[in-house]
């Protein structure tokens, strides 16, 4: 018995659901992800600081006790783990690599876990906290800015990796002139600029050109 061919109209039906339901995993898991590092490395990271210098340290701490912590670090981090794999069920790695879409959300992820520990060393309570700060602010958000906007890069043109030096340039020097004011605002423009990021690569899986 010789079967029927399936039709060409099905086919495309067919393939255009699997291409939906891929895209709904990648969104899923790119926002469970980039929501979650940031509290998930906080927490492994761990307190930097000393407990005989409590009075030192270069931004004050939110204080949190350990119960509270261990609730946010381990709601956290399983978020981080489901996230990862939806996106890893959206599209496995495969021997060539990972996807334009995954290299964009690995640097934005990488960008937060910089970032976590950053925090960590400002509200680290030690002798020459702010020196440690200071490192913190000038080499970690080089880096992060680095990599945001390599990811921005990444999404506007295939091929794309390196971004404007001057745009990193620009927005260090930005960040320190919010530092001035208060370091919690360069640590909120960071912030932002994950958001914005993260919501330009989301838009782009919707519309399937990530």
């Amino acid at each position: 018995m010789q079967v029927a061919p399936i039709p060409g109209n099905l086919r495309s039906v067919s393939e255009v659901q699997q291409s939906t339901d891929v895209r709904r995993f990648a969104i899923a898991g790119t926002v469970l992800l980039v929501a979650s590092t940031p509290t998930a490395a906080w927490w492994l990271i761990g307190d930097q600081g000393e407990g005989r210098y409590a009075d030192y340290y270069m931004v004050k701490p939110i204080r949190l006790d350990a119960a509270a912590q261990m609730a946010i670090g381990i709601a956290s981090l399983t978020m981080a783990v489901v996230g990862l794999g939806l996106v890893l069920a959206a599209e496995p790695i495969r021997r060539r690599g990972l996807s334009r879409w995954q290299v964009t959300l690995a640097l934005i992820v990488l960008a937060e876990v910089v970032v976590a520990y950053c925090y960590r060393v400002f509200t680290a309570a030690t002798i020459g906290a702010n020196i440690g700060g200071g490192m913190a602010l000038i080499m970690g958000f080089t880096l992060v800015w680095f990599m945001l906007l390599a990811a921005w890069e990444r999404m506007r043109t295939p091929t794309g990796w390196s971004p404007s030096m001057w745009g990193v340039g620009i927005a260090v020097f930005g960040g320190f002139l919010l530092s001035v004011v208060s370091l919690w605002l360069p640590l909120v423009a960071v912030l932002v600029a994950v958001a914005a990021v993260s919501t330009k690569l989301c838009v782009s899986l919707a519309r399937g050109s990530a």
